[in-house]
């Protein structure tokens, strides 16, 4: 029998971006003003009518590149977050660290919203501050009896502390006016509220600088695969590789669900396809889960607008109704093989 013969990466990733220019297209033409291709051609080159110009930079291509750039900071910070806990079923949502991130954008619009000029730009430091409490709470109450991580306790514990968040998000919620307080409500179901090209300006430096400085990290998390006294004899620095994983998971997955809304489980859903397609090399598999999870929040986002125009339904909803079940599979999968 003749060995499998096995994919190129590159192909891989040309097949994901392939995939992505499509989505992109179709997304561009999505909404009750239609663009046809040759218009948005047109408009790119400098030409087309003031309408189009308009619906396209100030409405559709925000909220895309949100949903791109969003989908692949939270797939990264999955991807490191599985590489910190050593469990493949860790993913940011399900650990509390989007609750956490929730709590913090809430406390900043309840107290700090009206009395900075561009306060947007403070919304990553909140939503940040917010994942890192919940982050330092998790792995406090996971740390066994040697100082590692409890993967036993893990999810449970994440579980309880987006529960703790989640209340106090709830109880600052009720407090607002009734126009944040829905807009409060539509983050929480995963509703990409970033549209305008200063929350553009904030995520994508974000998320570019520390998915630069995760694949920075990629060949220390390989060796840690193999057992950390083993990276140890090769003179890495476990605890610090570990920690500073950790810290850019948060860094990604606050900033990314504070601007694009929260969007729970994919970043277990990205890192695990990249992994049947490419293997556990970081080197691979981290770029090819940032283009999975931007191809799957972009599509998401994409349905939920054109299937359901007068209602559309928000992207975390159509995200959870695919990641739920694999995530159930992956349980049973799990429990099969012990």
């Amino acid at each position: 029998m003749a060995p499998k013969r096995k994919i190129p990466f590159l192909l891989y990733i040309s097949i994901t971006l392939i995939f992505i220019f499509l989505t992109f297209f179709f997304s561009i033409n999505t909404g009750s003003y239609q663009l046809s291709l040759p218009e948005v051609v047109n408009i790119l080159f400098g030409q087309g009518q003031d309408n189009s110009i308009l619906v396209l930079f100030e409405y559709r291509l925000p909220r895309i590149l949100m949903a791109l750039v969003g989908g692949a900071g939270i797939a990264v910070a999955g991807s490191l977050l599985q590489s910190y806990t050593g469990n493949h079923l860790a993913d940011t949502g399900l650990l509390g660290l989007h609750a956490g991130a929730s709590c913090g954008l809430i406390i900043f619009m309840s107290f700090f919203s009206q009395k900075f000029l561009y306060s947007e730009i403070l919304i990553p430091l909140f939503a940040f501050s917010g994942g890192a409490l919940a982050a330092v709470l998790i792995v406090y109450l996971a740390k066994s009896k040697n100082g590692g991580i409890n993967t036993n306790k893990l999810i449970l514990i994440g579980i309880a502390v987006s529960a703790l968040f989640n209340a106090i998000t709830l109880f600052l919620s009720l407090r607002l006016s009734k126009d944040t307080y829905s807009f409060a409500a539509s983050w929480l179901l995963g509703n990409i509220w970033g549209r305008h090209w200063i929350h553009v300006s904030i995520l994508i430096p974000w998320v570019a600088l520390f998915s630069f400085l995760a694949y920075h990290l990629a060949h220390r998390l390989n060796l840690l695969q193999v057992g950390e006294a083993f990276a140890q004899t090769t003179g890495i620095n476990v605890k610090r590789t570990k920690n500073s994983a950790l810290i850019l998971a948060v860094a990604l997955s606050s900033v990314s669900v504070a601007i694009v809304g929260n969007i729970s489980f994919l970043g277990l859903l990205a890192p695990h396809l990249a992994r049947q397609l490419v293997g556990s090399d970081y080197r691979l598999n981290l770029p090819l889960s940032a283009l999975i999870g931007a191809g799957i929040l972009l599509l998401s986002d994409t349905i939920g607008r054109s299937l359901f125009e007068a209602n559309p339904i928000p992207a975390g909803i159509l995200v959870s109704f695919i990641g739920g079940p694999y995530f159930i599979y992956l349980l049973l999968k799990n429990n099969r093989s012990v």
